[in-house]
């Protein structure tokens, strides 16, 4: 994906923006995550206490001729996983915890038709409250995670999920 800005209102940190700043594969990618957000934000209202812990959808940013130039989604402040020092910063207790969250969210995705695309740790955000977040639902893959035949499939999802949880424990 091309840039990902945070967007603030009053002080408070309260979207971000991501763009697809050139080439063919960023703005397809761009289009697949619009694409799912939509979709998620169909089958769950923002406070539905069964929503998967995904960012929010807002909305499109278009240029003056109606082109598509980017997105607007929820802020989750967080670090993601792979900026982490769980080795000696976080409890098997609280890493068990991510690895239950991150397959319920992925399941919910799943029953609705969805599929996360791109499973890896910096994918997922451990917010402020300790709650782990999946972002990026632009499709990918990452060698190591998701095997390359694999990619953009619930089988992929469910390999890099495997790979996952091999890595929080």
């Amino acid at each position: 994906m091309g840039q990902i800005l945070k967007v603030s209102s009053d002080g408070q940190q309260v979207c971000v923006f991501k763009s697809a700043t050139s080439g063919n594969n960023q703005k397809n990618q761009l289009k697949r995550e619009i694409n799912v957000l939509q979709q998620i934000s169909q089958h769950w209202a923002p406070d539905d206490p069964d929503r998967p812990r995904v960012p929010q959808f807002f909305g499109l940013v278009q240029s003056s001729r109606g082109q598509v130039i980017g997105l607007l989604e929820s802020f989750i402040d967080g670090t993601n996983l792979s900026e982490l020092n769980l080795a000696d910063d976080t409890s098997s207790t609280q890493r068990r915890l991510w690895e239950r969250q991150i397959e319920q969210a992925i399941a919910s995705l799943h029953e609705r038709g969805i599929v996360w695309r791109d499973v890896k740790p910096s994918n997922v955000v451990i917010d402020k409250a300790a709650d782990a977040w999946l972002v990026d639902f632009g499709g990918s893959w990452t060698d190591g995670w998701v095997d390359e035949e694999l990619a953009e499939t619930v089988q992929g999802d469910l390999q890099g999920l495997r790979r996952l949880n091999e890595f929080l424990l």
